[in-house]
């Protein structure tokens, strides 16, 4: 199954969805240049199924019943036939934070929900059918994904700290900068890099602590993106090296110093996998292999 968490899969289950009516689409996003080189958002669903393309039409020629069981992909033709515009945007019309980008953004999503539940009626030969569209991905440029993902920056922050200040209460903890933001963590943008903002060595202490928290509560989100995946496991070897350090005395024993090199050393490499290309993380992490996260880091 491509996509198993992919919620068209509980519609089908439940029968609120049915396959054999539905046309899958992904939203496809661009910020490309006008004119004075200004830039400019671009966005349309393009829907998957189509007339395919001259390489599908040529591989499956003497073969249509194979044909037709293919299902060909939606890539035949201009743009203007294989895609619906959504909306156009110059970069000056954003407006404040990209407020009115969101909006639009907002009236999309709207739109493309009500495509997944309500449908559309389509006459037929049987009677009225109603078909719907399920968004199953999303594709486009770096920028377009900054956009979309920057949108709810302060949500996801929000939802961090509240995790935090819960594992403080639960743990009796102080956390001197008080709140996960992006002030103390230093975010401006996602073409910079954070620097963290707080002054107390403690905090740096006991935000390892709840990162890692939060990480062991959501680790199916660990599991499924590299970045997160590596982060997870360097400051699991992070935090395990650093409690051993505290807890053992000036004079080490054998066994002490073999697990704090240990996990020391799993920490370094962790870090040197998340300077690496994202194509390569993806073919190293594999969380359901690796088991416990304190094991040797390859």
């Amino acid at each position: 199954v491509v996509e198993p968490n992919n919620t068209v899969h509980a519609a089908f289950a439940a029968g609120s969805m049915h396959p054999e009516r539905t046309i899958p689409l992904v939203v496809h996003g661009d910020e490309g240049r006008g004119r004075k080189r200004l830039p400019v958002m671009v966005v349309n669903t393009h829907g998957l199924i189509g007339a395919g393309c001259r390489a599908f039409e040529e591989f499956h020629k003497d073969a249509p019943r194979m044909h037709q069981q293919a299902m060909p992909v939606n890539i035949k033709g201009h743009s203007v036939d294989t895609r619906f515009l959504a909306f156009v945007l110059s970069k000056k019309a954003y407006g404040t934070d990209s407020r009115y980008l969101q909006q639009m953004f907002d009236a999309l999503v709207a739109d493309l929900c009500e495509l997944s539940t309500i449908g559309i009626k389509v006459k037929s030969k049987s009677g009225d059918e109603t078909w719907r569209c399920a968004v199953v991905g999303a594709v486009g440029d770096l920028q377009f994904f900054t956009k979309v993902a920057g949108n709810n920056v302060p949500e996801r922050f929000a939802y961090l700290d509240g995790h935090a200040q819960a594992y403080l209460q639960r743990q009796n903890k102080k956390l001197y900068c008080r709140y996960i933001n992006e002030l103390t963590v230093g975010f401006d943008s996602y073409q910079k890099c954070p620097q963290g903002a707080w002054q107390k060595a403690s905090d740096t202490t006991l935000l390892l602590e709840i990162f890692e928290d939060f990480c062991d509560v959501h680790a199916s989100m660990a599991s499924e993106n590299a970045i997160l995946g590596w982060t997870y496991t360097g400051v699991v070897n992070l935090n395990a090296c650093v409690r051993l350090l505290y807890r053992s005395g000036l004079w080490m024993t054998q066994r002490q110093a073999l697990d704090a090199s240990a996990t020391g050393m799993n920490f370094l490499k962790s870090y040197g996998h998340l300077v690496i290309s994202w194509e390569y993380m993806q073919e190293l992490l594999d969380v359901q292999e690796n088991g416990s996260r304190l094991n040797f880091v390859a």
